[in-house]
């Protein structure tokens, strides 16, 4: 499959990682996900499962990896196509029928098994999406144009990551439990936030972070912010504060500065 809009050295990558996808439920594991012991039987053939002979677990195509209960698979796909021809979340929601959270969390798992798979198509995908698409609009000061790409850059690297070691103990036997950046430890059985001490630990509806920090630099109407997110005024207010505080707490000062100076109103 040939997409013009992905760079002619990338094509490959590109068509590999489609197929992949396309192929996610139906391909045979080469061994237990749990115990990694490589002899199994099939116990269903819809959806496919299989169960281990030594720990005698269950497991799909998709268990352990970062699409593990997404359904339906074949959304994986459409998704990955539409942000390569630059769809936004809310037009792949209308045509899915389905949230414009439920497209961005499979976007995300799109992106983390890509960057694993194939960092230079990653490297791509995040560019012609995120900064590409999302750039603020061009009377930008550029400190604050650069600062906020980075800014973002950063802030979507967290969100992706699914594999912390644990603050406590150091055991890399962790799993995140939630959107943001939040994990538990199967050896010390504690949790905790790779956030922790920053402005937004607490911070809730992880899937609208980028989204109002493009809102942030772009907009001045508080108004407009809570509509578009569909938060009341105080919420955005909030926002703004927590958010222009973590700018400052990453050095992110021209960006923070700018922010604060937009919402002055």
């Amino acid at each position: 499959m040939q997409n013009d809009l992905v760079p002619q050295a990338l094509q490959a990558s590109f068509n590999q990682f489609l197929h992949y996808l396309e192929q996610l439920d139906s391909e045979l594991p080469a061994k237990c996900p749990y115990c990694k012991h490589r002899e199994f039987s099939q116990t269903r053939a819809m959806p496919l499962t299989f169960r281990c002979r030594k720990c005698a677990k269950y497991f799909n195509p998709l268990t352990k990896t970062p699409f593990n209960r997404l359904q339906p698979v074949r959304w994986l796909a459409v998704i990955f196509i539409g942000r390569v021809n630059l769809f936004t979340y809310q037009r792949l929601a209308d045509e899915l029928d389905c949230s414009v959270k439920m497209v961005t969390h499979r976007d995300r798992a799109v992106m983390h098994q890509m960057q694993t798979r194939f960092p230079q198509l990653y490297q791509w995908y995040f560019t012609h999406n995120d900064m590409v698409k999302n750039a603020p609009v061009s009377d930008l000061p550029k400190a604050v144009n650069t600062q906020h790409l980075a800014f973002k850059q950063k802030i979507t690297k967290l969100l992706m990551t699914s594999k912390a070691k644990c603050l406590y103990c150091n055991s890399k036997n962790t799993t995140k439990i939630s959107e943001r950046t939040a994990f538990y430890c199967r050896d010390c059985r504690r949790s905790f936030n790779l956030l922790a001490g920053t402005p937004i630990s607490r911070l809730r509806s992880a899937d609208k972070w980028l989204e109002f920090i493009d809102l942030l630099v772009t907009k001045h109407d508080q108004n407009t912010i809570a509509n578009k997110l569909g938060f009341d005024t105080g919420t955005v207010g909030n926002w703004r504060r927590v958010w222009c505080a973590m700018m400052r707490q990453w050095d992110f000062d021209h960006l923070a500065t700018w922010c604060q100076r937009r919402g002055s109103f």
